[in-house]
C-alpha cells in the first residue's frame, strides 16, 4: 500500500477475524515515561516493532521504550482503514521472517488482518509493555556534551542514549493546494483519514490521485456511489491482482508444520 492524495467519501466496517489468535490484543495501562532510557524507538509499526524485538533478543529488553502517538499498535496499518485497504505484497513476504502467520485468509491480506497480526506479534514477543501509547515525539535534540538525546513528547520529556526512528510516511496525508477547494461545500477527506461516518451510496464522488490507495478503494467506492469522477495527473500501470483466498486444506501444512511456511517464503512472488 502506498499513499495517494485523494478527496472522497465512503462507509466501511472492519471485518472480524476468522482466527481467534488474531483477535485484537488488549492495550495495557499507559506506560510511565522514564527520565532516561538507553534506547528510544519512535513508532510501533513494522519498523518499530521489528527493531524492538531484535534488540530485546540481544539483551536490551529492559533498556528500551517505544514512543507511539496513537492508542494502538500498527502504524500505517492502524491509521489507514479505507475500504479495500490491503497489502500489495504477498502476505508470506509482508510479515516478519521470525513470526510466520499460517492464518492469513488471503494471499494479499487486508488491513484489519495485518493490524491484528502486528498486535499479536507485539504481545507474543513481549514488547507490548514497552510501548508508551498516546505519546507523540514533538522534538528531539542531540546534546553533544552529555552525549544523550533530549526528547520532548506530548506526555513529558526524557533523555535517551540512542534514538531510532521507525515512523513511516504513509500515515501522514499530503493534501495539495487546489484552487477553490476551501470553498467546496461538500464533505472532503484524505484516504489516510477515511470518514467512515459518511455514506457514499448514490453520491457524486470526486477522487484526486491514482496511487496504490486509490487503486484499492476505487473498485469498492464505485459499487455504491451514484457517479465517480477520477482526476489523475499521470496514468499508472495497473496489473491484474493475483489475490486468492487461502481457505480449505491449502494452509494446513504451514499450520501443522510451521517450517514449511519459512521454506516457501523465498519462493513467494
Amino acid at each position: 500500500m502506498t499513499k495517494s492524495a485523494s478527496v472522497l467519501r465512503e462507509t466501511s466496517s472492519r471485518p472480524g477475524s476468522a482466527n481467534p489468535a488474531d483477535q485484537p490484543c488488549s492495550v495495557p495501562a499507559p506506560l510511565p515515561l522514564p527520565s532516561h532510557i538507553g534506547i528510544a524507538i519512535v513508532g510501533s509499526g513494522f519498523s518499530g516493532l521489528g527493531t524492538a524485538i531484535a534488540l530485546s533478543n540481544e539483551g536490551y529488553a529492559d533498556d528500551l521504550i517505544i514512543l507511539e502517538r496513537r492508542a494502538s499498535v500498527g502504524g500505517t496499518w492502524h491509521d489507514n482503514s479505507y475500504p479495500g485497504c490491503r497489502c500489495d505484497v504477498p502476505s508470506n513476504l509482508y510479515s516478519f521472517s521470525f513470526a510466520p502467520n499460517p492464518h492469513w485468509t488471503e494471499t494479499f491480506s487486508t488491513q484489519p488482518e495485518i493490524e491484528r497480526y502486528l498486535q499479536r506479534t507485539a504481545r507474543e514477543f513481549g514488547v507490548l509493555d514497552k510501548i508508551a501509547f498516546d505519546t507523540a515525539l514533538e522534538k528531539a535534540s542531540w546534546d553533544a556534551d552529555r552525549r544523550v538525546w533530549h526528547l520532548e513528547t506530548s506526555r513529558g520529556s526524557l533523555t535517551a542514549d540512542f534514538l531510532i526512528y521507525g515512523g513511516g510516511l504513509l500515515s501522514e496525508p499530503f493534501i495539495p493546494e487546489i484552487p477553490g477547494a476551501p470553498s467546496f461545500a461538500g464533505t472532503t477527506f484524505h484516504s489516510a483519514q477515511w470518514n467512515h461516518a459518511h455514506d457514499l451510496t448514490g453520491r457524486r464522488v470526486a477522487i484526486v490521485g491514482t496511487g496504490a490507495s486509490t487503486i484499492q478503494f476505487l473498485p469498492v467506492v464505485q459499487k455504491s456511489a451514484g457517479q465517480v469522477f477520477l482526476f489523475q495527473r499521470t496514468p499508472p500501470w495497473v496489473f491484474p491482482h493475483r489475490n486468492r483466498p487461502t481457505t480449505g486444506p491449502g494452509p494446513l501444512p504451514s499450520r501443522v508444520l510451521p517450517w514449511t511456511q519459512r521454506v516457501s517464503r523465498p519462493r513467494t512472488s
